[in-house]
């Protein structure tokens, strides 16, 4: 049972490291291509879920360096609403994605990394637990 385990846990460890690596390189690209640029709050729009509460999700103005102007809503909303109307805020876009935009703030930067994190951690606690694993097998099998 311990052998079954110990390959059991060390195929998902590995499983959730590479998942872990893959989704890092990809939010890693995507930060590498984003562009940051000045604009500004002009609305804040609300939304609720499923559960009745309202979230405030700004919508943002800025200038693209080709001349254009842009107004958009976010994609991350909050409660209570961390941003006001006409506030000055740095606009984070993607080049190949023009129509989403996020406002650049260590909680929007967090969410680019949660999978990397998640399957981080998880691999982690797989790989230690086939450590267990083994370490039960090696004390169970004679010598």
């Amino acid at each position: 049972m311990e052998k079954f385990l110990l390959w059991l846990f060390l195929s998902i460890a590995l499983l959730m490291l590479t998942v872990g690596v893959i989704t890092g390189i990809q939010a890693q690209h995507t930060l590498n291509r984003e562009i940051r640029i000045n604009g500004f709050v002009t609305d804040l729009t609300t939304r609720t879920d499923a559960e009745g509460n309202t979230f405030f999700y700004p919508i943002v103005s800025f200038t693209l360096p080709d001349g254009s102007r842009k107004r958009l809503p976010t994609t991350e909303g909050s409660w209570p609403a961390a941003y006001t109307v006409d506030e000055a805020v740095t606009v984070v876009y993607d080049p190949t994605q023009p129509t989403y935009v996020r406002i650049d703030s260590p909680a929007s930067l967090w969410a680019h990394w949660t999978w990397t994190l998640a399957s981080g951690v998880l691999g982690v606690a797989f790989l230690l637990a086939a450590l267990l694993a083994y370490q039960l097998d090696t004390r169970a099998s004679p010598r």
